[in-house]
């Protein structure tokens, strides 16, 4: 019984690698399942970094891309 409890945390080990295995297997690693993805932007107002003036989302990433940082600190 003993040399059973001390397999059983191995042959666990083994059982979930070979789940995660299975499933990577069938998985497109080149599709990114992405909410926002070739949605519009929302018409948002964010204040700049360098001088904290208001300025519209839309109006930024019109003429480049543009990094948004959203950080929330719960």
């Amino acid at each position: 019984m003993n040399r059973w409890l001390a397999i059983a945390p191995l042959a666990a080990l083994v059982a979930l690698g070979l789940l995660f295995g299975l499933f990577s297997l069938k998985r497109d690693p080149q599709v990114k399942p992405d909410a926002l993805v070739g949605k519009q932007l929302p018409d948002l107002v964010l204040p700049t970094l360098d001088t904290g003036r208001p300025i519209r989302l839309l109006d930024a990433a019109a003429p480049a891309p543009v990094l948004v940082n959203i950080f929330a600190s719960w």
